[in-house]
């Protein structure tokens, strides 16, 4: 898989603006992505990303649930604390997947569809 190392701001060769991953451009692409967690989009002023998230429990594999955050780890953390009396019940769980959007009433419409009818079958069928 090829990376970019620096944006191709030239019009250089393309094998002048892209390479075969290292350990150091892996850190720098690591560091570049943590730069837009929740609290580096407020820095540079970057919308917030909503979160559709699918957990599944740890300790019964056939226990689900679907959820809406802004903020994955935090929620998740918060599921297996226990502080959501929805989830505290078959602690501990895992993201099973996360889907972002950035239209909060499309990720919410997303949510509702997971969790009703055909789109309860579709989530069992494809992410669990």
């Amino acid at each position: 898989m090829l990376i970019p190392v620096s944006p191709p701001h030239c019009f250089a060769k393309a094998s002048q603006c892209w390479q075969k991953p290292t350990q150091e451009t892996c850190l720098r692409t690591s560091s570049v992505l943590r730069s837009f967690s929740e609290a580096g989009r407020k820095v540079w002023n970057i919308p917030p990303m909503y979160y559709v998230y699918l957990l599944e429990s740890l300790n019964n594999p056939t226990k689900h649930y679907v959820g809406f955050t802004t903020d994955i780890k935090k929620r998740l953390q918060e599921h297996n604390t226990g502080k959501s009396i929805h989830t505290n019940k078959f602690k501990p769980w895992k993201c099973s997947i996360y889907l972002a959007f950035e239209n909060k009433e499309k990720a919410e419409k997303f949510e509702t569809y997971l969790k009703h009818g055909s789109g309860h079958s579709f989530a069992k069928r494809h992410f669990w």
